[in-house]
């Protein structure tokens, strides 16, 4: 048969406080000695916080932009408009940073292979391939130079 064990409280130990209420204690009294200190600490937080928010925004709002163009001279490129999207993938390859930037001079050469102009994709194409930068598409690029290659 279980038995169960009572446990006394004492009043000593109702007398105590909680760690939690001396932990609290201790952080105000803290504040309280060091406030212009804690003023100060929080203030820099804040501008730490604002900064990294700020840089965090620009930084998407910059690929937002590229992701514009890029589709809008993917459009085009895809509406036959083979001039335009030329543009856009240069501008794109030259201005930005980030994947798309990277990527727009491989659809640069597409836009010249299918605007019949299959020398500008090969020195295009030779540019992009002999840039160590671009190791994730470098296949697709040596294919599209194939291509460039037999027309």
């Amino acid at each position: 048969m279980a038995t169960s064990q009572h446990y006394k409280i004492k009043v000593k130990d109702l007398k105590q406080p909680d760690e939690f209420v001396t932990t609290v204690d201790r952080i105000g009294e803290y504040v309280a000695n060091n406030l212009a200190q804690v003023i100060v600490g929080a203030a820099i937080l804040i501008v730490i916080v604002a900064a990294i928010f700020t840089y965090s925004f620009y930084r998407t709002h910059q690929d937002r932009v590229a992701a514009d163009h890029f589709y809008d001279a993917l459009t085009a490129l895809n509406s036959k408009d083979y001039k335009t999207a030329e543009e856009g993938f240069q501008a794109l390859a030259q201005s930005g940073s980030g994947k798309l930037s990277r990527l727009a001079p491989l659809y640069v050469a597409s836009a010249y292979i299918a605007d019949k102009k299959p020398a500008q994709a090969r020195d295009a194409l030779e540019t992009y391939i002999a840039d160590n930068d671009h190791r994730q598409f470098k296949n697709l690029a040596l294919v599209q130079l194939g291509v460039a290659y037999e027309d």
